[in-house]
């Protein structure tokens, strides 16, 4: 005759069968860096930016003056080529 089979979840109680004893799950969460004395580079790097304004001031003018001078005479350019003109004043197209 064959023995009969016990399912050991059976002869666990009913506590052990509610709470697993499963390590927790693994949640990415940041952690919070030491603090680090890095206020020394970023001093470094505002000198540096300030630096290269100071220095490239009159190239960076330039540049500003006329991106900014673009934007305004975009829409007259464009005006000025859709007007009819028959004296050589528009492109003409092959």
């Amino acid at each position: 005759m064959a023995q009969q089979v016990t399912n050991i979840g059976d002869l666990r109680s009913a506590e052990q069968q509610a709470q697993p004893n499963l390590p927790p799950p693994e949640v990415a969460v940041a952690h919070p860096r030491p603090w680090r004395n890095e206020w020394a580079f970023y001093a470094v790097g505002l000198g540096a930016i300030a630096a290269i304004c100071y220095f490239a001031e009159e190239i960076l003018v330039v540049i500003l003056v006329s991106v900014l001078l673009s934007f305004v005479l975009a829409p007259i350019a464009d005006l000025l080529s859709r007007l009819p003109c028959h004296f050589g004043l528009r492109q003409q197209s092959p």
